[in-house]
């Protein structure tokens, strides 16, 4: 063996290395082109997607501001009535009149929508604005009668002790008699064990609670802008 390394020749082993040296660079460099190349493909990919994406919200768009007469002006006069409504008796201190004419409107607002309905006129509705347009029925609806807040909870609980571990999630309606806006959370989490309960939306509220004006203001600001993206375009986020 000492013989042969003796008698081997230096020039072949640095062409041998040089060999080497070219086939590992010529199979880097076809990795490293490989994976630019599919980067690349999902880049295009993600890009066509993007493209189809906004091509079909066009035509949805598109499709929807040729009922804007029809369907999108007598809504947006409505959810302005409504408005109106409730900031004359926000401001004239919440008397009773000014609460039974609230309501009166709130009934001419639901049943505008359930005679839009009837005529097919919600197939031209977007789908964001039909589903804030139901939530805020329900909720209106409901808050008619109501005698205090009622809130959705969701929650989640984990423990963590000695090997054992448990994690559980969920969502429940709570009564509450004090003041509930959505976004107030709590949080705990000691010796192993973790609670996060978080107050979601507001269900039902008296009509003359904060809760009520919160939730209301809330979804009637979305609800005008959801209108206003259809007969104005993306402007009306500006």
């Amino acid at each position: 063996m000492l013989e042969i390394l003796e008698s081997f020749d230096p020039t072949v082993l640095v062409a041998v290395i040089g060999v080497l040296s070219v086939v590992l660079s010529a199979g880097i460099g076809a990795i490293v082109s490989r994976w630019h190349t599919a980067s690349k493909f999902r880049e295009e990919l993600q890009k066509l997607r993007l493209e189809r994406l906004n091509e079909q919200s066009d035509s949805y768009l598109e499709n929807a501001r040729q009922q804007i007469g029809t369907v999108y002006v007598p809504l947006s006069a409505e959810l302005a009535a409504l408005k109106a409504a409730f900031q004359n008796y926000v401001y004239q201190e919440k008397t009773e009149e000014f609460r039974t004419e609230f309501i009166a409107q709130v009934d001419k607002f639901i049943n505008e929508l359930q005679a839009l309905e009837l005529r097919g006129a919600t197939a031209f509705i977007t789908t964001d604005l039909e589903d804030l347009l139901i939530k805020f029925v329900v909720f209106l609806r409901a808050s008619k009668s109501s005698t205090e807040p009622v809130v959705d909870v969701t929650y989640n609980f984990s423990l963590n002790f000695l090997g054992f571990a448990t994690n559980k999630s969920g969502a429940l309606k709570a009564r509450s008699s004090g003041a509930s806006r959505s976004g107030i959370s709590a949080s705990i989490s000691a010796a192993g064990i973790g609670a996060d309960v978080r107050v979601s939306d507001i269900i039902q509220a008296p009509i003359n609670s904060e809760d009520f004006q919160a939730r209301f203001e809330r979804d009637a600001y979305r609800l005008s802008v959801l209108i206003k993206e259809v007969t104005l375009g993306s402007a009306a986020r500006l």
